[in-house]
């Protein structure tokens, strides 16, 4: 890590990005939620202004994605299915970024999505007009499972430091992926309050360790290092 940080690109990055998260936490502290989501946007567009240096298309379209959804679910508060949606093509951009394509692999997808899948429409309760906004939700946070898993197997593989980043940041990532579908559950108040916490303090670090992977990426913007 320190070598990474030895780059001032990636340096400036990481010190602005430092200073967004204290905004967050602060108005984490002092309940100003409109406020909170207003840095956590700073956060993701930073992140997508900073890695348009990166050599790796998939790795700029994957934050620009990402920018567009936070866009809409955070800053705007509006279209959350054309958020989510944006959600499953990031999702969907990691996938092919991590090499996990096949027929086993594709199975694989297809069976972590529709188990959970089914278990809700098949819920007792369950209302059909919640389809059209949580089937997509279910596929994203299906496939993030699948792309977390694919992360730490190419971090053990390899044994790179920049490939365990990612793997980290996955980690993260999926963590704010539970906190929000918690609050979306009806669990006890002091589990909703956590996970209210924990969703930031998980998204804001996984995109910044992602956006450090994509950085730090070779000039040839193919990974040697992972050979399946």
């Amino acid at each position: 890590m320190k070598r990474l940080l030895q780059d001032k690109y990636i340096r400036w990055y990481v010190c602005l990005e430092a200073v967004l998260f204290a905004g967050v936490l602060a108005m984490q502290i002092l309940d100003q939620r409109a406020a909170e989501d207003f840095f956590v946007w700073l956060c993701i567009t930073v992140n997508a202004v900073f890695l348009l240096r990166s050599c790796l298309w998939t790795g700029r379209f994957i934050m620009l994605l990402t920018f567009l959804a936070d866009t809409l679910l955070v800053l705007l508060d509006v279209q959350y299915l054309w958020g989510v949606l944006l959600f499953c093509l990031v999702q969907a951009l990691y996938a092919w970024y991590l090499d996990t394509r096949g027929y086993r692999m594709l199975f694989l997808r297809i069976l972590v999505f529709m188990m959970p899948a089914l278990v809700l429409l098949l819920f007792p309760g369950y209302r059909i007009a919640e389809t059209k906004l949580v089937i997509p939700a279910v596929f994203s946070f299906s496939q993030l499972l699948v792309n977390t898993v694919c992360s730490l197997r190419m971090g053990k593989e390899t044994g790179v430091l920049r490939d365990q980043i990612l793997a980290a940041g996955m980690i993260l990532f999926l963590g704010c992926d539970v906190c929000v579908g918690l609050r979306n559950l009806p669990v006890p108040h002091a589990v909703l309050n956590a996970a209210y916490f924990l969703n930031w303090v998980f998204y804001v670090p996984s995109q910044v360790l992602i956006t450090i992977h994509f950085l730090t990426f070779p000039v040839s913007g193919k990974n040697t290092h992972y050979k399946k």
